[in-house]
């Protein structure tokens, strides 16, 4: 099952569905190899409202990532900063469920704004959590918080800082002041992301 698949509890069950990952291997006419993988998000799943309603004879809702108001632009506005203050910047591209950097090392007391690109093609969010034990059940419990942007308010007490929901082509920030030393992950809340989309701020 896909639950098994991601090592998540076979008890999640919802219509935005998780991370569905396809390998093919294959040869052309000519003979050439053609390896890829694919990872997308399932939206619909069989018993969905959207999909009976549609075998019905009315059109099914347009898809949409999530219910935020685009920022003007798509962007959101730099954090106000002292001289102190490091930029980090982080991106995702194309269709792959990651973030090009994984590793960000600070001293305890330090503070850094991560500035995230997301010029991927679905939307994404950072959301830094307090231990690698809170990265499933806030990433669980986002995947049923559309209404807040996917960032679970009954696991605030879990989450040191995160960004807003950024749709394709926005910029968003993150705001963060290292606590005591540790390490901190931070993940993607959306639809159930989190299980590939991952990163660490190391704190020394």
């Amino acid at each position: 099952s896909l639950g098994r698949a991601l090592d998540l509890p076979e008890i999640v069950d919802t219509p935005l569905g998780l991370i569905m990952e396809i390998e093919y291997s294959l040869k052309t006419a000519d003979g050439s190899a053609m390896k890829h993988t694919l990872h997308q998000t399932i939206h619909r799943v069989a018993g969905d409202d959207s999909i009976a309603s549609s075998k019905h004879g009315a059109p099914a809702p347009t898809l949409q990532h999530a219910s935020v108001s685009p920022s003007p632009n798509g962007q959101t506005p730099l954090p106000p900063m002292d001289a102190d203050t490091r930029v980090i910047d982080i991106r995702s591209t194309g269709i792959a469920l990651t973030y090009d950097l994984t590793e960000i090392r600070m001293k305890a007391g330090e503070r850094i704004v991560i500035r995230y690109d997301n010029a991927s093609d679905m939307a994404h969010n950072i959301v830094i959590v307090n231990s690698e034990a809170d990265i499933n059940p806030v990433g669980l419990a986002g995947i049923l918080a559309q209404s807040t942007e996917f960032i679970p308010e009954s696991e605030s007490h879990r989450i040191l800082a995160s960004s807003s929901l950024a749709n394709p082509s926005d910029t968003v920030y993150v705001d963060f002041t290292a606590p005591t030393p540790g390490i901190y992950p931070y993940i993607c809340t959306f639809s159930g992301h989190f299980t590939m989309m991952q990163g660490r701020i190391i704190v020394e």
